[in-house]
């Protein structure tokens, strides 16, 4: 996870243990942590998050968990632009959105903490490239014995951009395809109109030399 939600998730871990329960941390937990703290500032979150606690009559485990207080932080900050991270990509932090699963991999993947570049790197990845793709670059990964969010991120580009020649290539030959057929039944029509026009002259040049051969036998008897 980022070295900023690792802080983020021990905090909430001890305000648990000092109010007599626990915080359990999932890697929906750390998904959570990792994009609300590029939304906002670690401080911010941190003294918002005591400051409801301390006012709370009765708390319970769901209240040292970050994706409960999501809602709560959003409502809190509005659009106060001081605790919000500059140009940060996150706009709704969602736990449970279609890089959650890239995001486990990820996660597994990485055998040390990250920093802030990175996070917003492994945000953008889990968003931009599907599972499988991600899976496969992990592997490539590991087994280069690479184990860099930055390398997988290379890994994936050079494999979206073989797959993109790889389209260009396939659209290219689908129109050389197309220009060729319709080349082919310009023709074809081209050849058609020829033959009728040629089977028309001989029908009609056969037509006249019958009536002027029946004229002539009618003119002299045979």
């Amino acid at each position: 996870m980022s070295r900023e939600s690792r802080n983020l998730l021990q905090e909430l871990e001890k305000l648990a243990t000092e109010n007599n329960t626990t915080a359990l941390i999932t890697t929906q937990q750390v998904y959570a942590a990792d994009q609300v703290i590029l939304k906002y500032y670690t401080a911010p979150i941190l003294n918002a998050i005591k400051s409801k606690v301390k006012g709370l009559k009765k708390v319970s485990s769901k209240h040292f968990n970050i994706e409960h207080w999501v809602s709560v932080l959003d409502s809190m900050f509005g659009n106060n632009q001081s605790v919000r991270r500059d140009n940060s990509p996150v706009i709704l932090v969602d736990s449970t959105d279609q890089g959650l699963g890239a995001f486990g991999l990820i996660s597994k993947f990485l055998i040390t903490d990250y920093g802030l570049t990175d996070t917003e790197m492994i945000y953008r990845i889990v968003h931009q490239y599907d599972i499988d793709m991600i899976s496969e670059a992990i592997n490539i990964s590991t087994n280069a014995k690479v184990f860099n969010i930055r390398y997988v991120n290379a890994v994936l580009e050079n494999m979206q951009a073989k797959s993109n020649i790889r389209k260009h290539e396939v659209e290219v030959l689908r129109e050389r395809a197309d220009s060729s057929k319709n080349i082919l039944n310009k023709e074809l029509v081209q050849h058609s109109t020829i033959d009728m026009a040629t089977a028309q002259y001989n029908w009609q040049r056969n037509k006249e030399n019958f009536e002027l051969e029946k004229k002539m036998q009618d003119m002299f008897g045979e």
